[in-house]
């Protein structure tokens, strides 16, 4: 099996049209992930397999540490350091990977 990873569900579906175009199917041996999960990986001929971003996670920790700084300037201590969080992805399996 050959696997193409594309940076984005766009891409990844102007990718299948191209291969869909040209070859008339996906042939077994290929299989194409996207990235984002937006609408385009769902909406494509063949539904493309993504990976999810959780995007309520992410929005509600950007809006956790935007507060925290809020407070701290408002209260006039120390900033903490800055912090890094791992927000996992959500592969999801569609057509493009059975």
């Amino acid at each position: 099996k050959k696997g193409l990873f594309v940076s984005n569900d766009n891409n990844a579906a102007t990718l299948l049209n191209l291969i869909l175009t040209e070859h008339g199917g996906l042939a077994d041996h290929w299989r194409i992930v996207g990235f984002d999960n937006s609408a385009a990986s769902q909406e494509a001929i063949l539904p493309i397999s993504t990976i999810g971003q959780q995007l309520d996670v992410i929005a509600a920790a950007t809006m956790e540490l935007i507060d925290l700084q809020i407070r701290q300037r408002r209260e006039g201590t120390a900033p903490t350091p800055p912090e890094h969080r791992i927000i996992p992805v959500e592969p999801i399996c569609r057509e493009t990977t059975n």
